[in-house]
């Protein structure tokens, strides 16, 4: 209870962003997630790596630009509606 109390959360404007991607580019993605101020909220790990990425409004962008880069166009977000919630 105590670590929850001293992690400041905020009401925002907040977009999540889903994808599959190989297991090679997992680490990868990772770190674009934390370079963009993501919050990776769901990593379900089958045949591919799926993921739940939420990000302040606007912010996904930067994102999705560089996964398309990152994946050589091969793997596609899908952006969700913005909507209100903690981050």
């Amino acid at each position: 209870a105590a670590e929850e109390a001293s992690a400041v959360q905020e009401m925002l404007q907040v977009v999540r962003v889903e994808l599959s991607a190989p297991y090679n580019l997992y680490e990868q993605i990772q770190r674009l997630v934390s370079d963009v101020g993501g919050k990776i909220v769901t990593a379900e790990f089958g045949a591919d790596v799926f993921l739940a990425i939420d990000f302040r409004c606007g912010e996904e962008a930067a994102f999705t630009e560089a996964l398309t880069e990152l994946s050589a166009g091969k793997i596609t977000a899908e952006v969700s509606a913005t909507r209100f919630d903690l981050f």
